[in-house]
């Protein structure tokens, strides 16, 4: 097959796949960069029956090692089982696309997310009522059509309870999760997030006080 991109780019694109699929299908591999998967030799790549197409994203990425690693990230973060002869048509551009306009404009995106959530829910629902999963879904979820991003955050700052009984939140939550790591945030932003819900959302509402109140008679 004539190409014109290096070893090297083919190679580093055959590790990110595999790093990024290993990611998001599990919890004890973290992905970090190619050099994580320095065992996984061109020839190894050769002997898949699927690798020219190793070879064209490659090429499509040539010289652009970022933009290729953002478009890996955006179909495993979809679908943790993606298969890359899937990922050239207008299916996964379209993926790719929709997280990159998130992505490129993070801070607006989040910043929007966290006043819809203080917006729908201040001084009617507690943060802990919000992110009840009570076998499903939280209702933050339910209710408002916030990011994938968000939803990470709230689950880095205020981990949800593995309770639920739906396989869709749950497959949701999981690749969420796993997302968290590569998300553009610093510490003292997941901090302002933080105290931002905590100083606007009652943190005890009348009916968890009732609740507690017949908990503690009854036992």
């Amino acid at each position: 097959m004539i190409t014109t991109a290096s070893d090297r780019y083919i190679i580093e694109t055959y590790r990110e796949y595999v790093g990024l699929k290993l990611h998001f299908n599990g919890t004890k591999f973290n992905y970090k960069d190619p050099n994580q998967l320095t065992r996984l030799k061109v020839d190894q790549l050769l002997n898949r029956s699927d690798h020219r197409w190793f070879v064209e994203l490659a090429n499509i990425y040539r010289n652009k090692p970022q933009e290729r690693f953002d478009f890996l990230l955006s179909q495993f973060k979809h679908d943790q089982n993606a298969w890359i002869g899937d990922f050239f048509c207008n299916t996964a551009y379209k993926i790719h696309n929709d997280r990159m306009k998130i992505i490129n404009s993070f801070d607006y995106y989040i910043k929007s997310d966290v006043n819809s959530i203080i917006d729908k829910y201040k001084d009617n629902k507690s943060l802990k009522q919000i992110l009840a999963i009570n076998n499903d879904r939280p209702i933050v979820y339910k209710d408002l059509n916030i990011t994938s991003e968000m939803i990470s955050i709230l689950d880095f700052l205020f981990k949800f309870e593995d309770n639920t009984m739906n396989p869709l939140w749950s497959n949701t939550l999981f690749s969420c999760r796993r997302y968290m790591h590569f998300l553009p945030i610093t510490s003292r932003g997941l901090g302002d997030i933080k105290n931002h819900l905590e100083s606007n959302l009652i943190v005890t509402s009348e009916q968890e006080i009732e609740e507690n109140t017949l908990d503690h008679l009854f036992n």
